[in-house]
């Protein structure tokens, strides 16, 4: 989590873009929840990504 608010950090920090991706922090982190050895497990349901990973 600290290299996320680190990398929010760099960006303007009036910007209501990262405003949001800070807010939902938990949200896009929520992984880190789970194990490293079942991570890679996980799958998107975002087309492009699937196609890329295989």
């Amino acid at each position: 989590m600290r290299l996320f608010d680190s990398l929010l950090k760099e960006f303007p920090q009036d910007s209501t873009f990262v405003n949001l991706i800070a807010k939902k922090k938990e949200h896009y982190l929520a992984f880190l929840k789970y194990p490293e050895e079942v991570r890679p497990l996980f799958s998107s349901t975002n087309l492009a990504e699937g196609i890329n990973r295989k």
